[in-house]
């Protein structure tokens, strides 16, 4: 699926971070978005959208709620028409031993991380798999294959994603279907997560290591879009798991990485087969040459 100005587009937790680049991005592509959130910074993710060059609308969402999202999907087919992708990238944690959280503060996290992409899910498939067209994206996270302290509800949530994406995956693939989901895994980022997520620990969060901005997740995010791979990664920490802004960026601007590595290696990877093709067949005409000179034989006719 290629993105211009005649693709309509949902964007599930569109107020900051990741959602907020990914706008920024499709909206340099002159799309049509639906930004849907519960947040208050929609009405700025609508400015830079329509500034950018695409067209917007803004549906303020309770994505915790089914009734909610479906609604926020019909909304934005009245005002765009029929959806070609949805991105599912809303999350919620927190930082905090699991017994110090309450019965509903890890079911408030299930609900919005996980549940909200199964709604957002369900709604897609609807109405893409009518039309037999559409892209669906999850937005997941290094910790759906390694979990950590302190955030058993997240990575709990994120495992949940991961399962839920590759059953819809293989669901679509027995039935034929055109319809598409794709799950893209980033690290950890330099978001305005670690400064706006509930913390009970004693010391504010901090990042060990380096990072991306949210820019590069956006960069990812389209690359699935517009390329059929099952799952793209980003950054070698989502790999080893699996063995200015402050709206869209946090303050660890100095630890950042503007361009992952894995990530690279994953859009360039025709190009760095045929690389890897053509050095091997070079080292092996070289050994082929230096085995035939030692033995005294010409591998070269004249």
């Amino acid at each position: 699926m290629r993105v211009d100005r005649n693709s309509v587009v949902v964007i599930a937790g569109a107020s900051g971070q990741v959602g907020r680049a990914t706008a920024r991005l499709l909206a340099s592509r002159e799309a049509q978005i639906a930004l849907i959130s519960g947040r208050d910074e929609l009405e700025e993710a609508e400015r830079d959208v329509e500034s950018l060059g695409g067209r917007a609308i803004v549906i303020p969402t309770d994505l915790n709620r089914f009734d909610q999202v479906q609604a926020a999907a019909d909304a934005a087919e009245r005002e765009f028409g029929p959806i070609d992708l949805w991105i599912n990238n809303a999350m919620v944690s927190m930082y905090s031993p699991f017994m110090k959280m309450s019965p509903g503060e890890f079911k408030h996290i299930v609900k919005r991380t996980f549940l909200g992409q199964v709604y957002g899910t369900y709604c897609a498939l609807q109405r893409m798999m009518q039309r037999d067209h559409g892209v669906i994206i999850q937005v997941g996270s290094s910790l759906a294959f390694r979990s950590i302290p302190l955030q058993s509800a997240y990575c709990a949530s994120q495992h949940a994603v991961q399962g839920f994406t590759e059953s819809i995956h293989n669901e679509l693939t027995r039935q034929k279907s055109n319809v598409r989901v794709s799950a893209v895994g980033i690290p950890p980022l330099n978001a305005a997560q670690f400064t706006s997520t509930k913390n009970k620990m004693p010391r504010r969060a901090r990042l060990a290591g380096t990072t991306v901005p949210p820019e590069v997740a956006a960069d990812a995010i389209l690359f699935a879009v517009e390329n059929d791979h099952r799952e793209t990664i980003v950054g070698y920490r989502t790999v080893e798991a699996m063995s200015g802004d402050h709206v869209s960026h946090g303050r660890f601007d100095n630890l950042a990485r503007n361009v992952g590595k894995q990530f690279w290696a994953t859009r360039h990877r025709t190009a760095l087969s045929r690389l890897f093709i053509i050095v091997g067949v070079g080292v092996a005409m070289a050994l082929l040459v230096s085995h035939g000179a030692k033995s005294g034989r010409s591998f070269v006719r004249a």
